[in-house]
Parts: C-alpha cells; structure tokens; sequence
C-alpha cells in the first residue's frame, strides 16, 4: 500500500536541484505534484502541472489558487550564494518563505516541509545534531536560520505541522553547481590528476539526491515534525573522495593526486547525525559515497 498515493503536493523551487529530484519521487509515487518554479525557466521546465511564479512578490501566491487544495507544501525555492549578492540572498529568501507562509496560514494547510541546511551550524570540528549550536558561516546560512524561526513562528498559531530538514552537501547527476565532486569526477575521467589542498584530511557528509528525496517523502508520509539532520551517514575526507573517484575510473592514485599549498578549513569535519530523523521518520541513506560517484559518472556519461 502507498499511503502517500492521491496526496496533492505543492513543491517550490521544483525547477532546482534537489526540487526535481523530490518532485520525481513524489510522482512516481503517484503524488500530484503542482511545481512552482522561477519565471525564468518556465519555457524550458517540462512539467505539465507547472506554475511560473516569483514567491517574492506580493500576492503572487494567490495564483496557486486555481490549482486547487494542498494536502501539503514542500519549500525549496531559495536564491543561492554565488548567484546573487548577499543582501538579496537574505532578504529574497526571507521574503518568498513569509508570503508563501502568509498564504498557507489562510490556505490552512495540512503540512509543510522546509529545506534548510548543515551549513547553518558552520564550521565545527564535532558532530553535530539538531540542538548543537549555531554559527553560520555565512549570509546564506543566516538566511536558511531566519526562514526556520518564520516557519516555526507563523505556523505555530494556525497549529499547522511543519518539518525543517537540514540537509548536508547534497549531490548527484541532476546537479549543475560547480562542486569538489563534479571536479574531481571530470578530472578522474579526463586523466587528469587532483589537486588536494593541504593534507586533504577536511571532511564533508555528502548525501546522494535520491536520498534527499525518499527523506522528504518519508516527512510527509508521517506528518513529521521538528527539526532533523538530513545527511549521508558518513564523513568522508577530501582525500577519501579523490581516492575514490580515482579508483571509480581505473587510475592509478598515488600517480593522480597532487598536494598543493595550504587549506584554511583542514580541522573541518562535517559530520551530521541522523538518529533523530530515523526514530522519527525511519530514514536511512542508503547511497555510499562510492555508488554515488559511480551512478553519477554513469549518468554524465563518463564510464
């Protein structure tokens, strides 16, 4: 039985990375899927139960209502660093999560599942789970931080369940961002050998796409609520993955990697456990690091 099977789901952001791969998952599981995505994309989104909407304007949600009721809302639209200033990262993403709030308090929505990040704990050197401290890094960590606090806040009046999910490194082939392992994969595949800063022992918990999905689809199944690390199980060093990618391509590693000058973050070790998410929703990352980077070199065409 498919308990999640006649839902209706709206997905923001579902033009993104990790918005497609959920909005594929929740369609496969035979979830109507309504994806809110940038106007900018809306000609080359092939979708056809598709809105083009910019969440930052006011009233823009309004439009959602001739799709109908929503059983539930997962909220993924953000503007990302690198991509905007700063000052439009934090106010862009605070302003698309309080409209879309704002439209579901009066919607009265079932659930709401927000796509936060571990980068709101910033750089530590321990473990860190969902009451460790927060230090970000950064202004888009401080934005993601801002938009829990909305999302606890406006919701809590209206009763209405609502599922922060922290998710750490995500990866996969959908993904277009210019990454260590998208570089480290290319290079492995060209021949070409890995530079590794330092003495390649900073850590990251990479956590597969498909992985990130079936979490989100868990959340909703249960109605989760709370705040839960959302990551891959394991730390892996930046010389595990090049090792790793090498070996994926048949190189040679002692031959391929190259240490070069210093790294600023070599005490890092991101690490995210994911107990809690387990007790309460029984997610588990089923990908390793090594799968991951063979289905994606296999999905690039690389092997």
């Amino acid at each position: 039985m498919n308990p999640l099977a006649g839902m209706s789901v709206l997905i923001t952001g579902a033009n993104g990375f990790l918005g497609s791969a959920i909005g594929k998952e929740l369609q496969r599981l035979k979830v109507r899927t309504v994806s809110a995505i940038w106007p900018s994309v809306s000609d080359v989104f092939d979708d056809g139960d598709a809105i083009a909407i910019d969440l930052r304007l006011p009233n823009a949600c309004e439009r959602l209502d001739d799709y109908g009721c929503f059983d539930a809302i997962v909220h993924c639209a953000a503007l990302l660093p690198g991509v905007s200033s700063d000052i439009d990262v934090l106010i862009s993403n605070q302003v698309m999560t309080y409209n879309l709030l704002e439209w579901g308090n009066r919607k009265q929505i079932n659930h709401l599942i927000f796509a936060s990040t571990c980068r709101v704990y910033g750089l530590q050197s321990q473990p860190c789970v969902e009451t460790s401290p927060l230090l970000p890094p950064d202004v888009y960590a401080v934005s993601k931080i801002s938009c829990e606090f909305l999302v606890k806040t406006m919701l809590a009046d209206h009763a209405i369940p609502s599922c922060i999910l922290r998710i750490s490194a995500p990866y996969g082939p959908s993904s277009k961002a210019e990454t260590v392992i998208r570089r480290f994969l290319l290079n492995s595949a060209r021949g070409l050998p890995i530079t590794l800063h330092g003495n390649g022992t900073r850590s990251q918990d990479f956590v597969y796409e498909t992985d990130v999905a079936a979490a989100f689809c868990l959340a909703l199944q249960s109605r989760a609520k709370g705040i839960y690390n959302l990551a891959g199980g394991a730390s892996v060093s930046m010389r595990e993955l090049a090792e790793t990618a090498l070996e994926i391509f048949g190189r040679d590693v002692e031959r391929n990697m190259v240490f070069s000058g210093v790294d600023a973050q070599e005490e890092y070790r991101g690490n995210f456990p994911v107990d809690a998410a387990f007790h309460s929703f029984g997610y588990r990352p089923q990908t390793s690091i090594r799968d991951g980077l063979k289905y994606m070199a296999e999905a690039w065409g690389l092997l």
